[in-house]
């Protein structure tokens, strides 16, 4: 069994892989969980991509399983057709296997199927965050990591029985596999391998990249330097202010959901994913993702039981931690990371109150987020009387969770809006908004960046959440002729950092924006996405402006110019 395998690794050599070098080497956890692989090397080789206008693939409903399959899946890179590679995993019920080992299977196939891209997005991630200090992540972060992993299996050994920590150890074992299938692949006969393959310590760093934005804060070891700041401006070396994200209610009672992710173009590498592991979850789930990561980071889901009771649309927009004191003093390896959580909640809650209160358990304080959860089974419940159960949120800070029943909101209001500031009052105190709202009345400038219902995107969801198509409100970036907006094109809805603002803002321009839109339409139980930075209103990005000579985007697409696809709903 799984727990075997990986108390038998203790033993085993130190170190994960080969390359990699600098920080990234055998430290902690990353000793070997997968120590007992067959060793093989791992090399960059994505598959051929597609033309533009070419269909994208369907969904397989019933995949063969062959007894002693323990999951099977296909890959299919589709970046230059529409921006999306398509994954789909499906484990294997009739294989005879148990559930910790059909989950190491399915990490094996996406491991096996998606390392080329990994290796490019996580190569792109480590030139953008650690360019100034050497070009790999500090030791002690991956200290902190490996110690981080360690930690969650001693829980889950220790803990035999225990319903939560069997969970865990479900999710660990989808990840021990996805790291033996990465290190399984080999190249092609002939090709040369374009970057080192990655170590274990790595592919760990790589699943966790939204943990790491406060992590690389605390363990940095050179602020960023003037090449990198092309790419990582100001404001998001101080405010981590990533994602729009709406929720509406119809006349007819239909709810829709949408969410645009805000990042680095660096990483417009992005991979759309159905997991089906009915036969060890009871659900599927379809998401937005990018290579490398077990869960979307971005975040958006759509989490379907097999027996439809539970259909669960699950997002976050991220939040900022101004007292950094609050962050290093409630930072611990001894923690869950907030993917590892987040997937928790997802593969095994009943609703949204149960989905928030197994996220707030084990709170690492790191990505912090007010996460939306909108259970789409409840509506037929809600058509008369007050609404309850419908929309959960739960808002983290290092330290401390807070979760509501904000489905009154949704239904008074007929919207639910989230952009990167605290709706509850105990968490905007906590997080410093407050006391940054105050700093800014005071020294001339605009108290509303920090006030709930008064910043820029507050008021363009309040003004236009019923006037406007959902599509085009979620890709909405007028700033030069949006009085809300005011010259600024980070003031949006879909944020583009790359046009030039009014002059008198003084804004340098970057490579950061809303890099995506995803629309949920629960009637129709259908999901539509684009990928990159919104044209609707401006021209498409491409790389050809030297401002970006110097910003890494190894397989990333040249332009983004992309239409809506559709994308199979769990």
């Amino acid at each position: 069994g799984l727990a075997g395998l990986a108390a038998a690794a203790r033993g085993g050599p130190p170190g994960g892989g080969g390359g990699g070098g600098g920080g990234a080497g055998g430290f902690g956890g990353f000793s070997g969980s997968a120590a007992w692989r067959a060793e093989a090397a791992a090399a960059a080789f994505p598959p051929p991509a597609r033309a533009r206008g070419a269909d994208p693939p369907t969904p397989t409903p019933d995949p063969e399983c062959k007894p002693g399959t323990g999951a099977v899946g296909w890959f299919d890179s589709f970046l230059n057709a529409d921006g999306w590679g398509r994954l789909e995993v499906h484990t294997c019920g009739n294989s005879g296997m148990t559930e910790e080992d059909q989950m190491h299977a399915a990490g094996w196939v996406e491991g096996k199927l998606t390392g080329g891209l990994m290796e490019s997005y996580w190569n792109n991630y480590k030139a953008a965050e650690y360019g100034a200090s050497g070009g790999e992540p500090p030791e002690a972060l991956v200290a902190f990591m490996g110690e981080q992993l360690d930690w969650a299996r001693a829980q889950v050994r220790a803990h035999e029985g225990d319903e939560y920590w069997g969970r865990v150890g479900v999710l660990l074992a989808q990840y021990d596999g996805f790291v033996q299938g990465y290190q399984s692949r080999e190249p092609p006969p002939g090709k040369k391998p374009a970057f080192p393959p990655l170590t274990e310590a790595e592919l760990y760093l790589l699943n966790s990249v939204g943990d790491l934005e406060e992590l690389n804060t605390l363990f940095a070891r050179a602020r960023p330097s003037a090449a990198s700041a092309a790419h990582v401006p100001q404001f998001e070396r101080d405010e981590l202010t990533d994602c729009s994200a709406l929720i509406t209610v119809g006349a007819d009672g239909a709810l829709k959901a949408a969410h645009a992710t805000w990042r680095r173009y660096y990483a417009m590498l992005r991979v759309w994913k159905l997991y089906d592991f009915g036969s060890v979850t009871g659900r599927r789930m379809s998401f937005s993702s990018s290579p490398g990561l077990l869960h979307s980071k971005d975040d958006f889901y759509h989490v379907q039981s097999l027996d439809n009771a539970t259909s669960l649309v699950i997002m976050e927009t991220t939040n900022s931690v101004f007292d950094q004191k609050l962050l290093s003093e409630n930072t611990s390896p001894q923690t869950l990371l907030s993917w590892q959580r987040a997937m928790l909640g997802n593969w095994f809650a009943g609703g949204g109150r149960e989905w928030v209160e197994t996220f707030e358990k084990e709170n690492s304080g790191t990505y912090n987020n007010q996460w939306m959860v909108l259970d789409h089974s409840r509506v037929s419940d809600v058509r008369e009387g007050a609404w309850t159960d419908v929309l959960w949120i739960v808002e983290q800070s290092p330290g401390q969770c807070e979760h509501a029943d904000v489905s009154g909101f949704l239904q008074t209001h007929g919207y639910w809006a989230s952009y990167n500031i605290p709706y509850l009052e105990a968490i905007y105190d906590r997080l410093g908004y407050a006391k940054k709202k105050e700093q800014a009345a005071q020294a001339g400038g605009d108290p509303n960046e920090y006030d709930y219902d008064g910043c820029a995107r507050a008021q363009i969801f309040r003004r236009d959440h019923a006037a406007v198509e959902m599509q085009a409100l979620i890709r909405q970036n007028d700033y030069k002729n949006d009085a809300l907006s005011g010259g600024n094109p980070l003031h949006a809805v879909a944020s583009r950092g790359d046009l030039p603002s009014d002059p008198a803002l003084k804004l340098k321009r970057v490579a950061f924006g809303a890099v995506d839109a995803k629309v949920y339409s629960g009637k129709e139980s259908a999901i539509a996405a684009v990928c990159g930075p919104t044209s609707d209103q401006q021209a498409p990005f491409t790389w050809d402006d030297p401002l970006w000579a110097n910003v890494n985007h190894t397989d990333v697409p040249d332009a983004f110019d992309f239409p809506w696809s559709d994308m199979p709903s769990a």
